[in-house]
Order: structure tokens, then C-alpha cells, then sequence
């Protein structure tokens, strides 16, 4: 295995989101073909020990409905975790066709997110494991993972031509 693996390996093995803090960012359901995700994250180093994390997440496929939304998140025990806040949704921006949607349907449609969302303002994390040539992510729920809500997911980086969509 060539060394720039092997140090790339050890950096993720004790921070999960090292390629996200270089630059890279995290397509979680890739579709290679379209070169779509069906959410796509960044960070960045807030400082203090947490991490910005900035979501765009496709909510709708047909119209195309997409939430931009800014939250915190921190590495634990290498695992990355975050508390997703009624207010961060608050502040999220909801486009159409990527056009963003007026206050009465932007609220409205943060409003069926809130009721959607089972860890609203829980505190969630999620272990990232390579499997041969792919990245999974599994969430950990009451401190076990949960291998039936796993997900795939890529590190691209942002000239790779990727966006969110179906």
C-alpha cells in the first residue's frame, strides 16, 4: 500500500472529517453516473474544538426541493457527532428548483422537516468506515450503531462536478 494511503488512512482513523477539513467534501448517496448526491457536506474548523458543518440535502427529487442549513458538529471518541437544532432549521435556506422559496413556504416546509426529523435536538453521531474502495457512514443510536440506516457515501472534491439531486 503506498505511504500517501497509509498517512491519508491514519489521519481519518483519528479525525473522521480530515478530508473534509483539506478541502474535500462528503457526497453521502453518490450517484457516480449522475454525479449527484443526495446530500453534499463541508467543514470547517470553528476553533474551539467543533467543526461548521454546511448541509445542502436534497428533501424532494421531483420537483427538485433542496434545505441549505449550517450546524455544529465535533469528533468523539472517533466518531462525528451533532446536535441538529430547531433553529438551525430556523435559519435554513429552502429552494425550488434552485430558486429559494418565499418566508410563508420556506416556514412551511421547515415546519414538516421539524416533524420528520426524529433527532431533533438530540444529540446524533455516526461512526465513517471504509469498506474496500467505499465509505459508509452508520448512525449510532443510544450508543449503538444502527447498521440498518448505513449509508454510502464519497469524499469529491468541490471541481468534481457534483451536485445535490436525484
Amino acid at each position: 500500500m503506498p505511504i500517501k494511503i497509509l498517512v491519508a488512512a491514519a489521519a481519518a482513523a483519528a479525525n473522521p472529517i480530515a478530508p473534509g477539513l483539506a478541502g474535500k467534501l462528503r457526497c453521502q448517496g453518490p450517484n457516480e453516473t449522475a454525479k449527484t448526491c443526495q446530500s453534499i457536506v463541508s467543514y470547517k474548523d470553528a476553533g474551539d474544538g467543533t467543526y461548521l458543518a454546511h448541509s445542502s440535502v436534497m428533501l424532494r427529487p421531483e420537483p427538485l426541493v433542496i434545505a441549505d442549513s449550517d450546524t455544529k458538529a465535533l469528533v468523539r471518541d472517533g466518531n462525528v457527532c451533532a446536535t441538529i437544532r430547531s433553529a438551525d432549521i430556523d435559519a435554513a435556506t429552502i429552494s425550488l428548483g434552485g430558486t429559494p422559496l418565499d418566508d410563508a413556504m420556506a416556514t412551511m416546509v421547515k415546519g414538516k422537516i421539524k416533524e420528520k426529523l426524529p433527532g431533533l435536538d438530540k444529540e446524533v453521531c455516526a461512526t465513517f468506515t471504509q469498506q474496500g474502495s467505499d465509505w459508509v457512514s452508520t448512525p449510532i443510536i443510544d450508543g449503538k450503531p444502527d447498521a440498518t440506516k448505513t449509508q454510502k457515501f464519497t469524499w469529491i472534491a468541490s471541481t468534481d462536478g457534483y451536485k445535490v439531486g436525484p
